[in-house]
């Protein structure tokens, strides 16, 4: 999961140097945008049972960055889960995982950029919820030099 987030994250950053990305300059500062959709693909330990589930499905991949003349970072990168489906490993259980993932940054180059991924796992009963918080600081050469994750999941019970 950590890895996983940590790469939907650094794509993000990577989503506006590349091809599907708008810039504008305006008066000095640089404006970027990007929208698109990618395979999601994700082991998730159920919160209610233990059981490892894999989710498959796609992931919609949106949002904005602005830099100033002086430095300053704006940022908005959004992911929404579109048809996420799961299997329990050992149960087949089927579930849903429903959310996304919103990081919003306003700050300097080399300040702590925070993200969180929340959704919904839903299914046979055992409705869930999972969480992750990302923190990451990026130096003035775009290089990732901290990242941490916390996860959590909280069962909601067999509904």
């Amino acid at each position: 999961m950590k890895t996983k987030i940590l790469s939907i994250v650094l794509i993000g950053f990577i989503a506006i140097l590349v091809s599907s990305w708008t810039t504008v300059n305006m008066g000095g500062a640089i404006h970027s945008s990007y929208s698109y959709d990618e395979p999601w693909i994700n082991t998730f330990p159920h919160p209610c049972t233990g059981e490892p589930v894999d989710f498959e499905g796609t992931v919609h991949i949106s949002g904005h960055m602005t830099i100033t003349p002086n430095g300053q970072v704006h940022l908005f990168h959004h992911e929404l889960l579109m048809d996420v489906n799961g299997v329990g490993q050992t149960s087949g259980l089927e579930y849903q995982d429903i959310g996304g993932f919103t990081q919003s940054y306003n700050g300097n180059v080399g300040e702590v950029l925070t993200g969180n991924f929340h959704s919904e796992i839903v299914g046979n009963g055992y409705n869930a919820s999972k969480h992750a918080r990302l923190h990451m600081t990026v130096n003035a050469n775009g290089e990732v030099t901290v990242a941490r994750e916390f996860i959590s999941g909280l069962c909601k019970g067999n509904n």
